[in-house]
């Protein structure tokens, strides 16, 4: 019984005594982004969401990967001159595709997330109100791999039509 009585007050001390180690900043500093950030290479997410030509909107080298909550990706592409822009409905597709545009976006927001970083534009995230999610990088070993994918999932969907 003495122990609840002992508890509130240990407690109380190590809550004290805790807050004076810790420093709040009363205001926000400035501080220059460490990362390749210029007029030439914006950190943008223009391209997500854009509603005709997602791939216009890309810098050279760049792709990206949207997934939204109607089972809807839209994958584009800037890399090397070629520009393309697929939108697959996942509904409309057969489960093999499904399961190939699936293993492509897995693959692609894996390897995104473990080259993300704050201080560059090498991965950058956007979230819409709707719950669609759009990632654009600009590594090589994570663009080239989903463009091709795409470009072998539209071919494969334009031979069954």
């Amino acid at each position: 019984m003495k122990i609840w009585l002992v508890s509130p007050v240990v407690l109380a001390l190590a809550a004290c005594s805790g807050a004076e180690d810790s420093v709040r900043p009363t205001e926000v500093e400035d501080v220059a982004a460490s990362g390749p950030y210029s007029a030439e290479a914006p950190a943008t997410t223009t391209a997500c969401f854009h509603e005709t030509d997602r791939a216009s909107q890309l810098l050279d080298g760049q792709a990206l990967l949207e997934r939204g909550p109607a089972a809807i990706v839209h994958i584009s592409y800037n890399l090397d001159g070629r520009q393309a822009n697929y939108v697959f409905t996942l509904m409309e597709m057969d489960e093999a595709l499904v399961a190939r545009t699936e293993a492509a976006s897995a693959s692609f927001f894996r390897a995104a997330g473990n080259v993300f970083d704050i201080t560059t534009d090498a991965v950058i995230y956007d979230r819409e109100r709707d719950g669609s999610f759009c990632t654009v990088t600009n590594v090589a070993d994570i663009t080239g791999p989903l463009a091709s994918e795409a470009d072998a999932i539209a071919e494969a969907i334009a031979a069954t039509e």
